[in-house]
């Protein structure tokens, strides 16, 4: 029973992520979930260390996370022969605990997320799980030359 619980609450999680809040009348309102509360995003290729995209700015965010098409996801399996690409990080401020006036403006990682050379397939790494998904070609595409991005 507790390894059911284990195995199904990331997902549960990465479905309300992913899937936010669907306004009536609004189409693809708040696809974008709790990524959209991220406060940086960081692109790095596979294998370097060098940033290739990195932004703070809350408008560079939410356009960011409006043309990953999240609302067009689907569960998938990632091919046996992928390679990784390029490896994005989204970030929020920590949480100020019990007994703190103020966070020390450190960032916690909310999301990783992988996707692969010349396929429109990303892994989403979220509490300590992965999930793979075919995502739309544009939108593997943007992710995949994260210099151009901005």
């Amino acid at each position: 029973m507790k390894r059911m619980a284990m195995m199904v609450l990331p997902v549960l999680a990465a479905c309300t992520l992913l899937g936010g809040c669907s306004l009536a009348g609004e189409e693809n309102a708040g696809q974008g979930g709790d990524l959209e509360k991220a406060q940086e995003i960081r692109a790095v290729r596979a294998g370097e260390e060098e940033t290739a995209y990195d932004t703070t700015d809350r408008d560079a965010i939410e356009a960011f996370v409006e043309k990953l098409q999240i609302g067009e996801w689907k569960l998938g399996e990632l091919p046996e022969d992928a390679q990784e690409s390029v490896v994005y990080t989204f970030q929020q401020e920590a949480t100020v605990l019990f007994g703190e006036t103020s966070t020390d403006g450190s960032m916690d990682k909310m999301v990783e997320l992988t996707t692969y050379d010349g396929s429109p397939y990303v892994t989403l790494h979220v509490l300590g799980q992965s999930l793979d998904f075919e995502i739309p070609q544009d939108a593997a595409e943007y992710l995949n030359h994260p210099e151009d991005i901005g």
